[in-house]
């Protein structure tokens, strides 16, 4: 986020038809208007509402007088789904899955380079990671064992090549806090709203 970013959200014009600066069918796109991807927009309406609470709470006030008013039929979704936590961490509302966890059978005193190998930060991004989160029990554990399955087919690609010595049996999980962690260098979680990875 930068200046001409939060410049522009409180341009004189902000609601001009066709050009408002909060998206009129679905706060969490991005506007017309925007140059940027969905995920680039999360990352800077959040870091803007964040940093400027009062500003951003005048903003939202003015975009639900606008819905109500203009754009009730077509709006599906008028609530900022994400969010950031005192820390500053991105977060979605309500979601308890908030950390990929892979968990290894063994330990392994080289994490990092299995980390980098294996291109863990590569398994799920921002959008795999929303479409996930919008599934119910059934397809969550569906979409978790198909990331299982990716990854060990990965690790039998590198075992072939000769860049690993073996396969590791894997156990995917997704964690609310990181306190499931044996802390005995088995523990890989992935961040992903915040491309993060901890290793533990």
């Amino acid at each position: 986020m930068d200046n001409k970013f939060t410049q522009n959200l409180f341009r004189i014009d902000r609601w001009k038809k066709e050009h408002e600066v909060l998206n009129v069918i679905d706060v969490n796109l991005p506007p017309l208007d925007y140059n940027g991807s969905q995920e680039e927009w999360i990352q800077d309406i959040t870091t803007f509402s964040y940093l400027n609470p009062s500003a951003w709470k005048i903003l939202e006030e003015e975009y639900q007088i606008l819905i109500d008013k203009e754009y009730q039929i077509l709006n599906k979704n008028r609530t900022l789904d994400f969010y950031r936590t005192e820390e500053g961490e991105l977060r979605i509302r309500g979601e308890k899955d908030i950390y990929l966890r892979v968990q290894l059978e063994q330990k392994r005193e080289d994490l990092q380079l299995f980390i980098k190998q294996m291109k863990i930060e590569e398994i799920m991004g921002f959008y795999s990671y929303c479409f996930y989160i919008k599934g119910d029990k059934e397809k969550r554990e569906k979409f978790k064992k198909s990331l299982e399955y990716k990854m060990q087919k990965r690790q039998e690609q590198l075992v072939r090549a000769g860049r690993l010595k073996e396969s590791i049996k894997l156990k995917l999980s997704f964690e609310e806090n990181l306190d499931t962690s044996l802390f005995e260098k088995q523990d890989i979680y992935l961040d992903v709203l915040n491309h993060e990875i901890i290793l533990l």
